[in-house]
């Protein structure tokens, strides 16, 4: 076996790094570059395709937006006013005869002339009825509702009134919810 010596392998290994370190120095430092003219001349050669992208929020975000005020809303009134049944609550409920929720605010007066009535029918309807009661017997009607409540429902919207004047921070909010009800519509009726 034939011993190789450092004097062959050096010569090699010297040329191959200073060809290397003359392809990576002699391109830069033989042209005089200057960045910002060579930057600006390529742009201007070339056409370039310039793509803008603008999102949209979709309905829903302002539906949300709306009826997350709305509930900061009537969540700072209810806790300012003093008479139990102006307090209102937001929630979503299911209708009879399907499965799609709805949300609703009610005020506790509505509940109030609601469970009177439906005890009212109940009992008028057992004394003239003959046989099982049925449910169409007890049934109390939106129109109802909205007759006996209508005298109320002023005293309700003049409470209301009163103490939104009187607290900066309830005016506020019902002032943001105002503002983002317009969002929505004006989302909706665009699309």
């Amino acid at each position: 076996m034939k011993k190789i010596s450092n004097n062959h392998l050096n010569l090699p290994l010297c040329s191959t790094l200073f060809t290397l370190c003359a392809f990576l120095v002699l391109p830069v430092s033989a042209t005089s570059y200057n960045a910002n003219t060579s930057q600006k001349t390529y742009v201007e050669e070339q056409n370039i395709e310039r793509i803008q992208v603008t999102g949209q929020r979709p309905v829903i975000y302002f539906q949300r937006a709306m009826m997350e005020a709305e509930n900061d809303f009537y969540k700072l009134y209810s806790q300012l006013t003093q008479n139990h049944e102006f307090k209102t609550k937001c929630s979503k409920l299911t209708p009879t005869g399907t499965r799609i929720k709805q949300r609703i605010c009610t005020a506790n007066f509505i509940g109030t002339i609601y469970a009177q009535l439906t005890r009212d029918a109940m009992n008028t309807r057992r004394i003239r009825s003959v046989g099982a009661p049925t449910l169409e017997n007890f049934t109390v009607h939106y129109d109802d509702v909205e007759f006996h409540a209508r005298n109320i429902r002023k005293q309700y919207l003049e409470d209301m009134e009163k103490t939104v004047n009187s607290n900066p921070e309830l005016k506020a909010l019902l002032l943001s919810f105002e503002s983002k009800r317009q969002n929505y519509v004006a989302k909706v009726s665009a699309k």
